[in-house]
């Protein structure tokens, strides 16, 4: 449920900000200066004005005045409504609504007076986001569809785009996604037509943001990472935040809290620099997220309370639900279920109240979890319900996910297993649907393909001044170039000599090509063959995952203390074999996904001496069934370039190794040290030892060896195969020593 409410804070906040742009503002300033009419000057003061709007109130009520008394004093009446539109936006994103609606009413009333088109065309179009921030969004289309019409006579492709997006935009927060991606691809298709960058970039973020929200977040990054590029060529501090805010999402969504806050707080310094309070407020609830997460209640409290203090200033009713949830969860996590419930119930009150199918789910899953904690399961399960119900409408399928694994829980209470059962299945479908293995692949390799293009265009540009001193050496150096040419002279010579003997070789070369292709062609057939199999194992294995974990999920639900012994029995052994056979088709997937791996690691300088340590504890409890004492000899600090995630993984196999291939009683020796540029890693056991046909094929992918676990484990053959690939693609080197019956030691080596 963290994962819904969280993509419910972020994205609800639509209305892209303002930020100023000084070139615009200078090139305006120095117009005003010039020698232009009174009414080019109103123009130029009011645009001025509108370039302030989000960013800087002071500033854009300073022009705004300023226009308006030239204006009034010369009867420009068209300037005086331009104006009175520049007040109204000022005022919406100050969070002044009742001085917004004042300004657009004397906006809309004058226009009509005067019969100017583009005055009423704005007035609607300012209403439809004042209704949208008070979660009228019905009003807010019916006044975007207004202002689109006439905007279409006044041919403004820009104004245009502007209605569609708005559009989109309000679609999406009703959970309508194929309606408001609609209206976004046709704003972006006028953007991308009239080469408008900024515009191009808001309606991608927007675009990003509803594949966020549908779980494909590869193809959101990607689309995330387009935007970004377009607003660092063009400044655009606003957007960036906003973007760097969206990445922050997909970062948390990934369990990856260092960079969700990493991208935050990028997103914070931007709109704090520019003030941008309702953005500094969003982005202040989403780093109360991530403390939250990490059960860090008193920081995530702080930091909730902020958020919901400026929202409360702003009036913005939608925040202050999302805060209400926000405090509710939090008041869960402490075990104080009736305060929680009151919260939760404000919540959906005020969601109910500006009709959001967003707020509604999230506080009504979140009642249903309540509800569960306080045993009070006839309640939660209603709740339950009628949240999945609104969620699979509206196609979220983090809180389908969600309220189906809560909704197991309470079935199995009330004695439905049946019931119970289905909802287990629901939660596994829609884990599936949301844990793609290639996911956090395609973004690590995105953000690299970032930031080379960044290190590329910065290598362009010193090659650039590279190029310019060595024009400056070569018109200093133009006497060196005849001795050039005299070399020129020699080496022609030499070639045509030559060439009479390379003439005789053309035969032998051309024969020996033909034979080289013939040997590629092979190859490649070869290959191709190679991956067909592997695909075929792969799609056999994931196909097989499914089936295993409904019956595992089957047995858990069933209540032990109703069956016979022998049932007992039965059921823990189908547990164990279903569990086992899930193990194996886990590493024959890994071994897969690894092949594919390389360009996605993530080298970097990781706590080598921390992840040993976390390993060895881990094992403990494993150790201790077979009275084996894990004796580790760890030195501190040891920082090793490697792949975090693979790096804990090939720890795990070894020690895991160790103690299987142990027999009980014994010790099992684990010590990291480092030299000459070198961090060492040995893994030891007293096991049976290698023979020298042992040794040969140790490495090899599905090998049985002659040494078997002693404890009856389970072994695929692929735990030192998966090992020694994950080693050798961060290189590092492994290798093994043994002598049979006196154990065996593995050694890791990695670069500090």
């Amino acid at each position: 449920m963290k994962k819904f409410l969280y993509l419910f804070i972020t994205f609800s906040f639509s209305l892209p900000f303002y930020g100023q742009n000084r070139q615009v503002i200078d090139s305006l300033l120095q117009i005003t200066e010039s020698d232009i009419t009174d009414q080019e000057r109103v123009d130029a003061y009011i645009k001025i004005a509108f370039e302030h709007v989000g960013s800087d109130s002071t500033g854009a009520n300073f022009y705004i005045t300023k226009a308006l008394k030239i204006a009034e004093s010369i009867g420009y009446s068209e300037g005086r409504m331009d104006a009175f539109y520049v007040q109204g936006r000022s005022a919406l994103l100050s969070g002044d609504y009742s001085a917004s609606k004042k300004y657009l009413t004397q906006l809309l009333s004058g226009s009509l007076e005067l019969n100017y088109k583009k005055g009423i065309a704005n007035a609607h179009y300012g209403n439809a986001w004042l209704n949208y921030y008070q979660g009228k969004y019905d009003e807010s289309i019916e006044n975007h569809l207004k202002s689109l019409e006439i905007r279409n006579t006044l041919g403004d492709k820009i104004d245009i785009s502007d209605c569609l997006r708005g559009i989109g935009i309000t679609y999406k927060l009703l959970g309508e996604f194929d309606r408001a991606l609609d209206y976004l691809n046709k704003s972006l298709d006028i953007e991308i037509e009239i080469n408008n960058q900024g515009g191009i970039a808001t309606s991608l973020n927007h675009i990003g943001i509803i594949n966020s929200l549908r779980g494909d977040y590869s193809k959101a990054m990607d689309i995330y990472f387009r935007a970004l590029v377009i607003e660092q060529e063009l400044d655009d501090k606003s957007g960036l935040a906003y973007t760097f805010q969206n990445m922050g999402v997909i970062y948390d969504l990934q369990e990856d809290y260092t960079k969700a806050l990493d991208y935050y707080n990028r997103s914070l310094s931007l709109r704090e620099e520019i003030g941008e309070r309702r953005g500094v407020a969003q982005i202040i609830n989403n780093m109360g997220i991530v403390y939250h997460a990490l059960a860090d209640y008193e920081k995530a409290l702080e930091y909730y309370q902020k958020a919901l203090d400026i929202k409360e200033s702003l009036g913005d009713k939608r925040g202050v639900a999302d805060g209400n949830l926000n405090v509710g969860k939090l008041l869960d996590d402490q075990g104080r279920f009736d305060d929680a419930i009151a919260y939760k119930k404000k919540a959906l009150r005020i969601s109910n109240q500006i009709s959001s199918d967003w707020g509604k789910v999230g506080a009504l899953i979140s009642l249903g979890r309540s509800y569960k904690d306080l045993k009070r399961y006839g309640e939660a399960k209603s709740y339950l319900l009628e949240g999945i119900r609104l969620a699979t409408e509206v196609k979220l399928i983090e809180s389908v996910r969600e309220g189906a694994r809560l909704l197991a829980l309470v079935e199995k209470k009330l004695g439905h297993f049946e019931d119970a059962y289905e909802a287990q299945i629901l939660f596994q479908e829609m884990s599936d649907s949301i844990s793609n293995v290639e996911t956090t692949k395609r973004i690590t390799l995105l953000e690299a393909q970032f930031e080379f293009q960044k290190e590329r265009d910065s290598v362009q540009f010193a090659n650039e001044k590279e190029r310019l001193l060595l024009d400056q050496r070569i018109k200093e150096q133009r006497t060196t170039q005849l001795t050039g040419l005299i070399i020129v002279v020699v080496l022609i010579v030499v070639i045509l000599v030559m060439s009479r003997y390379y003439r005789l070789k053309t035969d032998s070369n051309k024969r020996l090509s033909v034979l080289n292709n013939e040997i590629q062609s092979r190859n490649e057939s070869l290959s191709a063959l190679n991956e067909e199999k592997n695909n075929l194992i792969s799609v056999v294995a994931h196909d097989l995952q499914n089936p295993l974990s409904g019956i595992i999920g089957a047995v858990d639900l069933l209540d032990n203390k109703e069956l016979e012994e022998d049932q007992k029995k039965l059921m823990g052994l189908i547990k164990i074999s279903s569990s086992r056979m899930l193990k194996m088709i886990t590493d024959i997937l890994n071994v897969e996904a690894i092949e594919k791996s390389a360009e996605s690691m993530n080298i970097e300088s990781y706590n080598l001496s921390e992840a040993v340590t976390a390993v060895c504890d881990s094992f403990s409890k494993q150790a201790d069934a077979k009275q084996i004492s894990i004796n580790a000899s760890i030195a501190s600090d040891i920082q090793a370039l490697v792949d975090e995630r693979y790096a804990v993984q090939i720890i795990e196999n070894l020690v895991s190794n160790a103690i299987k291939f142990s027999p009980e009683g014994k010790q099992v020796e684990v010590k990291l040290s480092a030299d000459s540029g070198k961090a060492t890693l040995v893994v030891s056991d007293e096991g049976p030892g290698l023979n020298d046909a042992d040794k040969a094929k140790l490495f090899q992918r599905f090998q049985r060896l002659s040494a078997k676990p002693t404890g009856n484990e389970s072994s695929t053959g692929l735990g030192l195969s998966i090992v020694k690939q994950l080693v050798e693609k961060m290189g590092g080197a492994v290798r093994c020593e043994s002598e049979l019956g006196k154990g065996a030691s593995f050694f890791v080596e990695f670069s500090i």
